[in-house]
């Protein structure tokens, strides 16, 4: 998704996406975990886990609810990174 110019700056993929999201003081877009999943595919405890393991930034502001970086999960999805999770045992 590239950003588009509204007016003489560049519009965020986010606004007017449908999508909830949050933006902080610096500017920075922040989804919460519903957006999240939506956005990856991933289970909330994926999500978390990342956040926790630092791959992808996510704060909890309060409570048990997580935000997620918007710019850091679109960046783990173009890493390449798998889904993840143990190599199967061969079974024969």
């Amino acid at each position: 998704m590239s950003p588009e110019k509204k007016g003489d700056r560049e519009r965020h993929p986010l606004e007017g996406s449908g999508l909830q999201y949050f933006r902080d003081a610096e500017g920075q877009y922040f989804v919460p975990m519903n957006t999240a999943i939506e956005i990856t595919g991933f289970r909330d405890g994926h999500l978390r886990g990342l956040a926790i393991k630092g791959r992808i930034d996510g704060i909890k502001p309060g409570g048990r609810d997580w935000l997620f970086s918007y710019d850091s999960i679109q960046e783990y999805l173009e890493s390449g990174r798998s889904f993840g999770g143990r190599p199967r045992k061969n079974s024969s």
